[in-house]
């Protein structure tokens, strides 16, 4: 993968918090990616999936992430209320979709 034209910080506060707790990596904005973990301990794919969704913002233009943001969380509410289950509701997200089709497909995995 190439060189990232993002900022990354490992071993982010904000995994500390119950509803994050989760997730292995965030992407911010198109300009900052945070990770839970310390370099050495994050899996080898989350930081090309993440940089999927930097493109993603990049791609939505002036106001890419607020835009990106606004939608991922509409995506998320609307699946949430038809599937009231939180992570069919996550992997429904389009940006998911196309994030985690990405990265299966390069690292071969499920």
């Amino acid at each position: 993968m190439k060189k990232n034209n993002f900022k990354i910080i490992y071993d982010h506060w904000l995994f500390k918090l119950p509803f994050f707790k989760s997730y292995g990596g965030m992407t911010v904005n198109k300009n900052l990616v945070i990770f839970k973990r310390r370099k050495k301990k994050v899996e080898k794919y989350l930081p090309y999936h993440e940089s999927i969704h930097v493109n993603q913002m990049k791609k939505m233009g002036k106001f890419g992430s607020v835009k990106f943001w606004f939608k991922y969380t509409g995506y998320y509410i609307w699946n949430l209320l038809k599937m009231r289950n939180h992570w069919h509701a996550y992997y429904a997200i389009p940006y998911e979709k196309e994030a985690y089709d990405k990265t299966r497909k390069k690292y071969g995995f499920r």
